[in-house]
């Protein structure tokens, strides 16, 4: 298992937070940011901004979409941090079982 800076160093055109400050919902538009590794920045139409993960279920295959939190409680930073701890070390594990 590699490290969280491994981890964040297989993405590519990371957001910034200047970037997703100035991000706003646009009507008909992109509003799905990628960041890497399935993290994505979502905008909704009431102005609400979150960050997301995009995954598939073990077993179903299905891909379905988890929400870490909105911003700016949550920070960048911290919504990489939870997709490594939370969700990509626990998968890790299952795995390995």
């Amino acid at each position: 298992m590699g490290t969280f800076e491994d981890f964040i160093a297989r993405t590519q055109n990371r957001l910034t937070n200047t970037r997703v400050e100035r991000l706003k919902y646009v009507k008909d538009g992109k509003n799905e940011h990628p960041d890497g590794n399935g993290l994505f920045f979502e905008i909704y139409p009431t102005g609400v901004k979150s960050w997301r993960f995009r995954y598939n279920v073990p077993y179903t295959g299905k891909r379905t979409k988890f929400t870490i939190g909105n911003y700016p409680a949550v920070s960048i930073a911290q919504a990489r941090a939870t997709l490594y701890n939370e969700v990509v070390q626990s998968a890790l594990l299952v795995k390995s079982e």
